[in-house]
C-alpha cells in the first residue's frame, strides 16, 4: 500500500472498554470520555508493560503522572492518538498500545526536561539524583517502544509508526538542546515559535497522524490529521505559557514576557526590561505580572492560542463530518 509521512517537516463513537470486560454503559460529556480513555491507557500500562519490566522506578514515575492533578487540555493531550483512531471508526481497545506509547513518550520528555532544567527535585525519578533520573527517562522511552509490539497491525504500519515517533522525538530533542533560558535578544520571538514548533507542535502532529495511520493509509486525510495535531500542539503550548507566567521567577521567559519585551514603543517597556534584568527577579514577579497585564501581553498570547485552536478545527474540514464532530469537542472544551 501507499506510504505516508507526517507532513509537518463514518465515525464510531462507542466508548472504551477493557479487553476482558463488556462495554461500559454510555457516559456523557467529552471530559468524562477522555478521563476514561486515560484510565484505560494506564490500565494497559499496568497490566502489559510494567510487570514484565519489573522496575519500581518506572512504576513510580507512571503513578506520579497518573495521580498528579491535570487540566482538561492535558487529559485530552494524553489521549490524542486514541481519540483520533476512535473518531475514524476504530475500536478503542485496539489503540491502547499506541496511546500507551504516546503517554510514555510524554512522560519521558518530562523527566528529561527536569534533568535539563535542574528541577523536579520532589519528583520520584529524582530520589537518587541524576543516577536515577537519567535511566528512568531512557527506560520510559524503551517501554514506549515495547508498547507498540502489542499493536494488532501489519509490519508496514508498525514501521510507519516507529518512524514518525522516532523522527518527532529527534526533532524535539535537537530543539531542546538549542534552548536558551532568559533569551531577550533580537529575534527571541522567532526563536520561541521555532522552539515550540519543534518540541510540541511537531510531536502533537505526529501523535494525531499516528492515530490516523493505525486506522488507514490515506495520505490526504493523514495530512489533515497531522495539521490538526500540529496546531492543537501550538494551542496547548501557548495556553500553558499564559497560565505559567510566574516561571519568570526562575529566569524562564514565556510568550507573554517575550511579546511584551518586543513592544519597544510601549511606555512600560523600559521598566519591564529593568525588572527582567534584575538578579533578584524572583522578588519582582508580581510587578512583572502587573506590567504584562498593562501591556496586554497575556491577552495577546491567549488570543493567539485561540487562533491556533481555530486552525486545528479548520484542518479537520478535509475529513468526514462524523470525524469532525468527534474531534472538535476535544479542542473546544
Amino acid at each position: 500500500s501507499q506510504s505516508s509521512d507526517c507532513p509537518a517537516v463514518s465515525g464510531n463513537h462507542s466508548l472504551l472498554f477493557h479487553p476482558r470486560q463488556p462495554p461500559l454503559t454510555f457516559m456523557t460529556g467529552i471530559q468524562t470520555q477522555a478521563q476514561f480513555a486515560l484510565q484505560e491507557t494506564y490500565r494497559f500500562i499496568d497490566t502489559h508493560l510494567l510487570p514484565a519490566l519489573d522496575w519500581p522506578a518506572l512504576s513510580a514515575a507512571v503513578a506520579f503522572r497518573r495521580n498528579a492533578p491535570r487540566p482538561d487540555t492535558a487529559v485530552f493531550s494524553d489521549t490524542l492518538p486514541l481519540v483520533v483512531y476512535q473518531a475514524l471508526g476504530g475500536e478503542p481497545v485496539d489503540a491502547l498500545p499506541l496511546n500507551a506509547c504516546w503517554l510514555l513518550h510524554l512522560l519521558a520528555a518530562r523527566v528529561f526536561d527536569d534533568i535539563q532544567d535542574e528541577e523536579g527535585g520532589d519528583h520520584p525519578w529524582h530520589q537518587d539524583g541524576l543516577r536515577q533520573a537519567l535511566p528512568t527517562g531512557i527506560g520510559l522511552q524503551a517501554a514506549a517502544t515495547l508498547s507498540l509490539a502489542h499493536l494488532p497491525c501489519d509490519v508496514e504500519t508498525l514501521a510507519a509508526l516507529l518512524e514518525v515517533f522516532g523522527r518527532a522525538t529527534a526533532v524535539a530533542a535537537r530543539a531542546q538542546s538549542l534552548e536558551r533560558g532568559g533569551d531577550l535578544a533580537d529575534g527571541a520571538l522567532d526563536r520561541y515559535f521555532a522552539h515550540i514548533g519543534a518540541t510540541t507542535a511537531e510531536v502533537f502532529g505526529a501523535g494525531a497522524w499516528a492515530g490516523g495511520r493505525l486506522y488507514h493509509n490515506e495520505a490526504e486525510r493523514l495530512e489533515a490529521l497531522c495539521n490538526f495535531g500540529y496546531n492543537f500542539g501550538l494551542y496547548v503550548a501557548i495556553l500553558d505559557d499564559c497560565l505559567d507566567v510566574a516561571d519568570v521567577a526562575h529566569g524562564r521567559f514565556r510568550l507573554p514576557v517575550l511579546y511584551a519585551a518586543s513592544l519597544q514603543e510601549h511606555p512600560a517597556h523600559p521598566e519591564l526590561l529593568a525588572l527582567l534584568s534584575q538578579p533578584t527577579l524572583a522578588q519582582h514577579v508580581d510587578q512583572v505580572q502587573g506590567l504584562l497585564g498593562e501591556m496586554g501581553a497575556v491577552i495577546w498570547s491567549a488570543n493567539l492560542a485561540t487562533a491556533f485552536r481555530q486552525k486545528a478545527v479548520d484542518a479537520l474540514q478535509a475529513l468526514p463530518q462524523s470525524v469532525q464532530e468527534a474531534l472538535i469537542p476535544y479542542v473546544s472544551t
